[in-house]
């Protein structure tokens, strides 16, 4: 988890850039300049943790707290003690960083979770997120003084640029350019560079069963039917200050499982005037931890969903942590939340971090189910209590059945 008590918000960029930020590694001992303030400043402790497996420091003579001191991305030579798969160092100015991602097909959809053995042909098509920023600074705390790129597939930055605070890393650079890519990636000057691996692999089991088992496995399965869990998103933008919603999310869904709210600053919340002609949410900010989080202290009043024009909570309510506890506290668990199936866990959101940036809204609908196939709108009202505009991420989970023969691999859909 990003830091919840990191982040903080600027509409002039003094002392951070601007908008929502969350991306100081660590913790700086540098005076804030024109403040007179000493000391700590806060620093997001995840993404320093984040930060040490890429950097390792090279002078030991400051006496201040990694990564304060000067700070040496590592070269090839360190990968085997850092963890790193594949590092392209190929100057001062320029460093190309390889990962090799394993993905579960399980964490793509729940299908698969779902899927068992079957003979069957799927058609898999993944969309990835890749782009570019590159900006100029003048200033150390990096505000983008100057944007000359920027472009992503989808609405949001993949990743962080550390804050230029004295004494860090970015400190003293004066132009910088990011991308994420697959395969390949380009510096400043055009030049691009190509990984060793240059197509993606897809590995599956292969069962050979005895042929009595086989026989009867499939005389036991022929017409399996498989329920997963789906989901559908939409997103409502520019909600003004105090403005009152009443936003329909969908006309027609069947065995709703849960909603979940993700408030997060609007463009026009997060960068008041337009920087070089660019002004972004901070999901596409490459300073902010959103949307890893939600934006910090965002608060919905009178907050109700409405699924077929029933209310899913007994009344509108201010939506508050004991709230979001109660709904979240058997997701993906069992015995009301004592057992804990695949890798979340409903504690890992504590008060405090609730109560900063990670407030979702979320509302367990499937004890609101009435346990029929029929279609029912999806509405929600609310009152956005903030002082600036937001933009409002919905997540609709709802089940999906389907029969497949585990010989044909045909699927008919219920």
């Amino acid at each position: 988890m990003d830091s919840h008590n990191s982040w903080r918000y600027s509409s002039a960029g003094v002392n951070s850039s601007v908008g929502s930020t969350n991306n100081i590694p660590g913790f700086d001992q540098s005076t804030v300049v024109g403040t007179g303030v000493q000391g700590f400043i806060p620093g997001n402790e995840s993404y320093f943790n984040r930060i040490r497996s890429y950097a390792r420091p090279n002078d030991t003579t400051t006496g201040q707290l990694y990564p304060n001191g000067t700070v040496e991305l590592m070269n090839s030579g360190d990968i085997n003690s850092m963890g790193m798969d594949y590092v392209n160092k190929i100057d001062d100015t320029k460093k190309v960083y390889y990962n090799n991602a394993i993905i579960r097909l399980g964490e793509i959809a729940d299908f698969f979770n779902q899927l068992n053995l079957a003979r069957c042909y799927i058609r898999l098509i993944v969309n990835v997120n890749v782009g570019t920023i590159k900006y100029g600074t003048t200033t150390l705390n990096a505000i983008p003084s100057s944007i000359t790129e920027f472009s992503f597939s989808y609405n949001t930055c993949p990743f962080n640029i550390s804050q230029a605070f004295t004494n860090n890393p970015m400190a003293g650079v004066t132009s910088v350019r990011a991308s994420i890519g697959i395969v390949r990636a380009r510096a400043n000057d055009g030049t691009e560079y190509v990984h060793n691996f240059k197509a993606c692999r897809i590995y599956a089991p292969q069962v050979l069963l005895n042929p009595e088992k086989e026989k009867i496995y499939r005389m036991n399965n022929a017409q399996k039917v498989l329920v997963w869990k789906d989901c559908f998103s939409t997103v409502l933008t520019e909600q003004g200050a105090s403005s009152q919603v009443n936003y329909v999310i969908s006309n027609g869904l069947s065995r709703l499982q849960g909603i979940l709210a993700i408030p997060m600053l609007s463009a026009k919340g997060n960068m008041p005037t337009a920087i070089s002609g660019y002004s972004f949410g901070p999901s596409l900010s490459p300073w902010a931890s959103e949307p890893s989080t939600t934006s910090p202290l965002m608060s919905l009043y009178n907050f109700n969903f409405y699924v077929g024009g029933k209310a899913l909570l007994p009344s509108n309510l201010i939506y508050n942590f004991n709230t979001f506890n109660d709904q979240f506290l058997g997701v993906n668990s069992l015995n009301g939340g004592g057992m804990v199936s695949g890798e979340l866990c409903s504690g890992a959101i504590d008060y405090a971090k609730w109560s900063n940036n990670y407030r979702y809204y979320y509302i367990d609908a499937s004890r609101h189910d009435e346990a029929d196939n029929s279609p029912k709108s999806i509405t929600v009202q609310f009152t956005n209590q903030n002082i600036k505009p937001i933009d409002i991420y919905f997540f609709c989970i709802f089940e999906r059945s389907a029969q497949i023969d585990v010989v044909s691999g045909q699927l008919n859909m219920l």
